[in-house]
């Protein structure tokens, strides 16, 4: 398996471990932002080493600003760098998938709060 594709599965991985921190500390009054904190980190760190693994293994050039927009404002940063570093048809593709990559961690941040909270109510 590539790298870079290994980074995108400690992105989803990072959603899931923030929807467990949430619910496992759901007696808290602020439990959402710590499960949105950790999903934040992981998100930040993993893009950024996606970013720099796809960018080595495509041996593309690095578009200016990537290495800070990529990771910090990935809304803008991934479709802006997907476009810089393939063909048009290919980056739309890839666009697309990245949108399904962020459904994917909806779904693991959410199976991440239903995982600890099934684990609560069995230790009850």
């Amino acid at each position: 398996m590539q790298a870079s594709r290994k980074y995108i599965a400690g992105i989803i991985g990072g959603w899931f471990a923030g929807g467990a921190a949430e619910e496992s500390l759901y007696a808290l009054p602020e439990s959402g932002l710590v499960g949105g904190a950790v999903s934040s980190v992981f998100m930040v760190i993993f893009l950024f080493l996606w970013f720099k693994a796809d960018a080595r293994e495509r041996q593309a050039a690095v578009p200016a600003g990537s290495a800070i927009l990529v990771p910090l404002l990935a809304v803008v940063g991934v479709p802006y760098y997907l476009v810089r570093t393939r063909r048009l048809p290919v980056a739309l593709l890839h666009i697309v998938l990245a949108l399904i990559v962020f459904l994917a961690c909806n779904l693991a941040y959410y199976g991440g709060e239903q995982t600890v909270y099934a684990w609560l109510i069995r230790r009850q």
